[in-house]
């Protein structure tokens, strides 16, 4: 779900929480999920309890320095040079 959900941009948690079975979603059975599906909540409660989206946003900021830094670096014939 990582892989789809970063072809799709989206966080991958928000992807999970879409496709979490709900009350009244037709299962491979062709039965119908009658109750209420608690992973949703529990999600919510870690991802607040975490920190994840402050978490997350720290990451993103780390990658982006980072990535500035490394294209302002390549290496050539076993050396590694700066250029401007």
């Amino acid at each position: 779900m990582d892989h789809i959900a970063a072809r799709l941009n989206i966080d991958p948690i928000e992807l999970r929480l879409k496709n979490f079975l709900k009350e009244g979603d037709k299962l491979v059975t062709g039965k119908v999920f009658e109750q209420q599906n608690p992973l949703p909540t529990m999600i919510e409660k870690i991802k607040k309890s975490s920190n994840y989206d402050e978490r997350k946003k720290n990451v993103e900021e780390f990658n982006n320095v980072s990535m500035v830094i490394f294209s302002q670096v390549y290496y050539l014939r076993g050396n590694w040079r700066m250029f401007a």
